[in-house]
């Protein structure tokens, strides 16, 4: 579930344009290149945990320092604070998509 969450917030830092579309590497955002993974991958990570009932706290499960180390494979003491607020957004709403989801049994872009 937190890789999940952490592909998906780079999907949303990386293509906010095209949140369904390319993948690969992108370096547009300005913070060095991630790889982005399409939502088909995100949601074959996530397929066998679709429409169980749990308990999992997705907003406390990957915090934005998971996703500025793993994600965009950056160290966060020395990542841009005026763009810290980015990856906060984009996290919640990877928390949002991944949790409709398990929720739901489909993916929302």
């Amino acid at each position: 579930m937190a890789q999940a969450v952490i592909y998906k917030a780079v999907r949303f830092l990386k293509l906010p344009e095209s949140p369904l579309g390319a993948w690969g590497e992108f370096s547009e955002y300005g913070v060095g290149v991630a790889t982005v993974r399409p939502d088909h991958a995100i949601e074959e990570m996530l397929y066998g945990l679709r429409l169980r009932d749990w308990d999992v706290d997705l907003e406390s499960l990957v915090t934005a320092d998971d996703v500025i180390r793993v994600g965009l494979e950056m160290d966060p003491a020395t990542f841009p604070a005026d763009k810290l607020g980015d990856v906060e957004r984009a996290l919640s709403a990877a928390v949002s998509w991944v949790a409709h989801y398990l929720q739901q049994g489909v993916g929302i872009s």
